[in-house]
């Protein structure tokens, strides 16, 4: 069993076994844990969160930080690397409209109805739509996610898609 096609791989190779005889059984979210946040009053998000343990000054931070100040969007962070940890994520992602985060931050925010647009050190992926959320989850949202260099203007473009009342409806679909 392999919680993506990445690992999948990583197994198959390591055992020898063929790729198709190993299963996929992906993360899962607590959904009483992290509950749906309200509907979105307005389609532009105005405040973002960076989800990572990865996220520092200096770093591609500095870039979202900067993307979205140009758009006129606050970014805060939960993370080590700003010495801003939390056990209790779920009391925080119902505040924010969009999340920059991968992997399972990624998922605990998608399933909090946030926007997220997958991003990390590694680099910058897609806003996390109903076209493309089958494919990212079979990645855990993870690093084969993200192919693009994270820029200002990679997030700019990014940030130019986020519609908030689609990505509260991709959430919604996607509890049971």
């Amino acid at each position: 069993v392999a919680v993506d096609l990445n690992c999948r791989l990583r197994v198959a190779q390591a055992t020898g076994l063929p790729a198709e005889a190993i299963a996929v059984v992906h993360n899962a979210v607590d959904l009483a844990r992290f509950p749906l946040r309200a509907a979105p009053a307005a389609a532009a998000p105005t405040r973002a969160l960076v989800f990572s343990n990865q996220a520092v000054r200096g770093g591609y931070l500095d870039d979202i930080v900067e993307a979205c100040a140009a758009r006129g969007i606050t970014v805060d962070v939960i993370g080590d690397g700003v010495g801003a940890t939390t056990f209790e994520p779920e009391a925080e992602l119902g505040r924010y409209d969009v999340v920059f985060a991968k992997a399972r931050c990624a998922l605990e925010a998608l399933a909090s109805g946030c926007a997220v647009v997958l991003a990390d050190r590694a680099g910058i992926g897609a806003l996390v739509s109903a076209d493309n959320v089958a494919e990212l989850r079979d990645w855990n949202f993870g690093f084969r996610c993200l192919q693009s260099p994270l820029t200002a203007a990679a997030i700019e473009q990014r940030l130019g898609l986020v519609d908030l009342p689609r990505s509260f409806e991709l959430a919604e679909r996607l509890r049971p």
